[in-house]
Order: C-alpha cells, then structure tokens, then sequence
C-alpha cells in the first residue's frame, strides 16, 4: 500500500510507520523542485519498511464531482462541475469555451456532497487554463461554512 505524505511549512515531512505508528520527521527540501513523483522507501527503527509518496502539495485535495454556477465580473453566467476542491482553491471545468480568462474573478457557487449539502458561494481568482479545466484560488481562505471541514483530510 503506498501511503502519501504532505510537507510541513518548514519543507519537512512527517512520516508515520503505519506498523508501529512511530513517526519522525525528515527534511524533504530537495525533492521540492523536482519535476515528477517523488517515491520514498522508509525503514522504521521497529524494522518495518514501507514506501510513500511525497505530496508536495502544501493543502489536502479532495477529489470531487460537484455541479455548480459560475458569474463573470461582466454578469456572464455559466455552469461548472468541480473536480477537487482544497482549502486555498478549487479545479472545475467546463463544458465550453470559458469567457473568462487567466487573473480575472468570478463568484462561484456549488453545493458539497456533505450530509447537510452545503451551499458554498466564494470569490475566485483564475490561476490556471487548460482547454475546458480551470484552476482557481479562493479570494480569502476564511471558510466558516461547510468547506472547512470538507476539505480536511
């Protein structure tokens, strides 16, 4: 089983035997600018060895399938499905050609899979645009509603 690791603020990583459930913490600083998936076999002082992936990715991301409305700054409107969803941003795409583009905001609005289906409504800064998924960073990160919770992993 292949366990993932997320880095801590300071470019460690806490790693966690998942036999014994002793952790360390290591620094992981030259893996952070590498270009594909870094794999990390570990040997734990019980003698278990495992291996993890090193998510360098500073926020959980929750896959997700969730529709949604979007609203231009110039009052267009369009539907979205989002794809994942993390604490600083989301991914969704579209099922056509936005009329929007990268560094301008939207008002975004879609509904969490969670029991008491949240209505989540936030403003979005375009971050990134490949074909029909866009990738866009919350305006503030103050997620008092049902998104905090959601996207803790």
């Amino acid at each position: 089983m292949d366990l993932k690791v997320y880095l801590n603020k300071d470019d460690t990583a806490t790693f966690n035997c998942p036999e014994c459930d002793r952790s360390r913490i290591a620094d992981v600083s030259e893996y952070i600018g590498a270009a594909t998936a870094i794999k990390v076999n570990c040997k734990c002082k019980c003698g278990h060895e495992y291996s993890v992936s090193l998510e360098r990715r500073r926020n959980f991301r929750r896959v997700a399938d969730l529709p949604g409305r979007y609203i231009t700054e110039d009052d267009y409107r369009g539907v979205m499905t989002v794809t994942d969803v993390s604490y600083v941003g989301m991914g969704f795409k579209m099922s056509s050609p936005p009329k929007f583009s990268t560094g301008d905001k939207l008002m975004v609005e879609f509904k969490l899979d969670d029991q008491q289906r949240s209505l989540i409504k936030r403003e979005v800064n375009i971050t990134s645009m490949r074909g029909l998924q866009v990738g866009a960073q919350f305006c503030t990160v103050d997620h008092y509603d049902g998104l905090g919770s959601y996207v803790m992993p």
